[in-house]
């Protein structure tokens, strides 16, 4: 009897030590907003060409965001992260005008400019004390797809078009920053909030900002 009690015994002990241990890889799941500069650049009327032609190129500067990451932790106080984001933001569309002696409408027409993110990052505690927040740093690849209508009067044409990085060679390269607040809310579930900024220094231009509510799973 004495036995099987200390089997018993050894056998709570290891699953207490195995539960205390460090996971070594956590999944960190995210959906929020985005606020892309980049879709508010255009300029409308005349700035790509004659200056009767008119460009509906602008999106909405709030859009959504959804991510997936993957972390291995290197100590209590780090790890190395890869993960992939995709933003969504959108714009309603109206024309009325005359080409050529033929009408043009164009009527609440959504267009829309989706990004693709890759991103490979450090990620470090603020303080080994709290492990609330966080800051990582990191490079960053983007693919995007762009949705415009021109209207091309010296042309005599109208073009509806989706550009990507399959037919127009749309890509970019920079870094990502960002600093994470997460709360345990289980023995291996973490709820947080993440602020990160994406600069591309291929065209040297400060793209976007997320702000992501987080779930992350250890295992």
């Amino acid at each position: 009897m004495k036995s099987y009690i200390f089997i018993f015994l050894f056998f709570l002990t290891c699953v207490e030590l195995h539960a205390q241990k460090v996971r070594k890889f956590s999944l960190d799941l995210s959906y929020g907003l985005n606020g892309n500069f980049f879709v508010r650049s255009y300029t409308e009327s005349g700035g790509l060409g004659p200056p009767n032609e008119t460009y509906l190129y602008k999106k909405n500067f709030l859009g959504d965001v959804a991510g997936i990451e993957f972390k291995y932790q290197l100590d209590s106080t780090s790890s190395l992260n890869a993960g992939y984001s995709r933003t969504a933001n959108k714009a309603k569309k109206n024309y009325e005008g005359i080409i050529n002696g033929v009408d043009v409408f164009v009527r609440d027409f959504n267009i829309r400019h989706h990004s693709d993110f890759f991103h490979l990052s450090y990620e470090r505690r603020f303080k080994k004390s709290n492990p609330a927040f966080k800051y990582h740093v990191g490079l960053v690849y983007q693919k995007t797809q762009q949705q415009e209508i021109s209207i091309e009067r010296y042309f005599n044409a109208v073009v509806v078009d989706e550009r990507s990085y399959k037919n127009s060679g749309l890509e970019e390269g920079g870094f990502i920053a960002g600093i994470d607040f997460q709360k345990k809310i289980d023995t291996n579930v973490k709820l947080g909030l993440r602020l990160r900024g994406y600069y591309l220094i291929s065209v040297q231009t400060f793209e976007a900002l997320t702000l992501t509510p987080t779930l992350t799973f250890a295992f």
